[in-house]
């Protein structure tokens, strides 16, 4: 008897023995996998603090408030982005070639896609793209064939206009980055443009300068004095400026927060139209060497 207790005994003692050792094992196991996580969450938080710091670096928000017309797959972390070239056949008509311009844009801000862009008829609408988390540019290009966006032919086209919009990282330095909104004063050298739509008319050194108000706009047009020098698409800046005035009356310019500025400078050389407005954090602006085909662009 006294052998089947030693023997019993040992046996618990054993079993014992043997729960205890796989707890503790167990405990063991937990106690390192917790530190790894703890690890991996604090290396997460390391990297997130320097892209933070990254951010407040460039001065640009990373925090976007995203668009309807952006999906979630084109936002990118932030790196200089040029859009793909992966489509699978070139865009026949131009809702496809907007359409496949917005996927190829990689970016967090809301995005302001023209509804309508001046294509010759028989040409195609193309482009190249440029994007950023906080940035994006669009190269509009009319074509002789249907070219995919962003392949190499696209830049090869006419270009039509480019569209770009900015995030900041706050409503006032949005504000300040547009210039050049002026109040006419009719009381002074006061013409009438048509539509209900009074302006001025001044002169300086070769210079004729036409300004008007639409709303919360700012229209300037600059054209010069001397024939030499006139554009030969629109000579004359006082026939410019109510031509202008015709297409806004049926044509809408997009509504900006506080001021928009459209500036034309109406020249045979390098002549440039620039429209550009502000809406909460961000700018928008839209030029190209035709002001009439920028205020396609831009209108609704």
């Amino acid at each position: 008897m006294k052998l089947y207790k030693v023997v019993g005994t040992s046996f618990i003692a054993i079993s014992l023995l043997g729960l205890f050792g796989c707890e503790n094992t167990s405990s063991s196991s937990q106690t390192q996998n917790n530190n790894s996580t703890a690890e991996n969450h604090e290396s997460q938080n390391t990297d997130q603090s320097q892209q933070d710091k990254t951010s407040q670096a460039s001065g640009k928000s990373t925090n976007g408030v995203q668009s309807t017309q952006n999906s979630g797959s084109n936002q990118s972390s932030g790196n200089d982005q040029t859009g793909s070239t992966n489509q699978k056949t070139p865009p026949k008509t131009k809702q496809e070639a907007l359409n496949n311009i917005a996927m190829q844009l990689k970016t967090k801000v809301p995005l302001m896609m023209p509804k309508n862009v001046p294509v010759d008829a028989g040409k195609y609408l193309t482009a190249t793209t440029t994007s950023q988390a906080w940035y994006y540019q669009i190269k509009l290009y009319e074509s002789d064939i249907p070219v995919n966006i962003n392949s190499q032919d696209a830049a090869k086209g006419t270009l039509i206009a480019t569209v770009e919009g900015t995030e900041y990282k706050d409503i006032a330095s949005a504000e300040k980055a547009i210039n050049g909104y002026t109040q006419a004063d009719i009381s002074q050298n006061s013409i009438d443009l048509g539509q209900g739509i009074k302006g001025t008319m001044d002169g300086a050194t070769g210079h004729s300068y036409i300004l008007w108000n639409e709303g919360r706009w700012s229209i300037n047009v600059d054209s010069p004095n001397d024939p030499t020098y006139q554009n030969k698409i629109y000579p004359n800046g006082l026939k410019l400026a109510q031509k202008i005035v015709a297409y806004l009356n049926d044509h809408t310019l997009p509504a900006p927060q506080k001021n928009g500025v459209i500036t034309i400078r109406n020249w045979q050389q390098e002549p440039e139209t620039t429209i550009e407005w502000q809406y909460h954090e961000m700018t928008y602006q839209i030029t190209s060497p035709d002001p009439i085909k920028a205020l396609e662009v831009a209108t609704h």
